[in-house]
């Protein structure tokens, strides 16, 4: 399941973008490993603002197998709408 399409079909709407291009009220934070990089530039450009890290097979601290990344993600999204 991609994450875009089991988020409508919970009736949420998301709309996906870049912290370059607008403001945003949440972040998701796609690292390819478990190393996050993108925390550092994050926390600089975006204090205060809800974030969830995919770092690898983890999603946030938690470990999760990579087949069940979408499933978590829905769940901690729309636990944050």
């Amino acid at each position: 399941m991609e994450l875009r399409e089991g988020l409508n079909k919970m009736g949420l709407k998301v709309d996906f973008t870049s912290l370059r291009d607008r403001p945003v009220d949440m972040a998701l934070l796609v690292n390819g490993c478990k190393h996050a990089c993108l925390e550092a530039k994050s926390l600089k450009a975006g204090r205060g603002r809800l974030k969830i890290s995919v770092r690898g097979e983890m999603v946030d601290d938690q470990y999760v197998g990579e087949g069940d990344l979408p499933k978590i993600l829905i769940q901690r999204i729309s636990s944050f709408l």
